[in-house]
């Protein structure tokens, strides 16, 4: 169980850039609901962050996908150059 994370252990941390940017704080998962697979995070954008790399949803936030994610230590680290996010 080493590698699991609960969803109370990440929400509302700190998303940050591998560059050090701040991007926002987490405010949501989105999971594919017939494999349970975690696909995206919802981002609450930080106050005049504006990252043109990243689609944003209808409520405004960041939609990340998992395939950018490089830690969940003590922020989440987010790896701009990496392949881009899905629709949740």
């Amino acid at each position: 169980m080493e590698n699991r994370k609960f969803s109370t252990d990440i929400l509302g941390k700190s998303v940050v850039s591998t560059t050090g940017q701040v991007i926002g704080r987490l405010d949501n998962i989105v999971a594919n609901l017939e494999s349970g697979e975690v696909t995206n995070l919802l981002v609450e954008p930080a106050e005049g962050s504006i990252i043109q790399a990243i689609e944003r949803d209808g409520a405004g936030r960041y939609v990340i996908s998992l395939k950018r994610i490089r830690s969940t230590e003590d922020v989440i680290v987010v790896d701009l150059s990496a392949a881009p996010t899905r629709k949740p």
